[in-house]
């Protein structure tokens, strides 16, 4: 049984240092190879991450070949696709499901935007969320609520995965 926890914390470990590189990554717009349009305003990616971390990218990619998106005619507000392009670049985890919910964000436009993204580990964090909260009351998550509820996931087998 240590040696599983062992195990899960040096994967964890792990975990944290692609998400640092990840968010280096995002931050070098020498880098990137895409641009994606919202909000009026460009926001500049990375093709291959991307495609790793969500199907739907993976298929604009291989069905067009162009360095833009634009996502302005999309049905999602800008801090939903903000949150998406988060999620893709690992910085929009647990704590940041927790507080769009505290501070009444609507969840159901972030679990349609997982969907059509295909984002399944923010699928998945949303369903834990909620599955592990309907026992609180709207507006009552507590900061051990929200322990407990953040124990309830790291046991989930995969959690720390970032694509299906």
């Amino acid at each position: 049984m240590e040696h599983m926890s062992q195990s899960k914390s040096a994967s964890y470990k792990k975990y944290l240092v692609n998400l640092s590189k990840l968010k280096s990554i995002r931050r070098n717009k020498i880098l990137s190879d895409i641009d994606v349009f919202y909000n009026q305003k460009s926001h500049f990616y990375h093709k291959s991450i991307l495609t790793i971390r969500s199907d739907y990218f993976e298929a604009c990619f291989e069905s067009f070949n162009s360095d833009r998106i634009d996502l302005s005619d999309s049905n999602f507000p800008p801090q939903v696709l903000d949150a998406v392009f988060d999620t893709i670049y690992g910085e929009f985890e647990f704590q940041q499901v927790i507080s769009w919910l505290k501070n009444g964000q609507p969840v159901d436009i972030l679990y349609q935007a997982a969907d059509y993204f295909q984002l399944e580990y923010l699928k998945n964090l949303i369903d834990g969320i909620l599955t592990s909260s309907k026992s609180f009351l709207p507006g009552t998550i507590t900061f051990d609520s929200i322990e407990s509820i953040k124990n309830i996931m790291e046991s989930v087998e995969g959690f720390y995965l970032t694509k299906n």
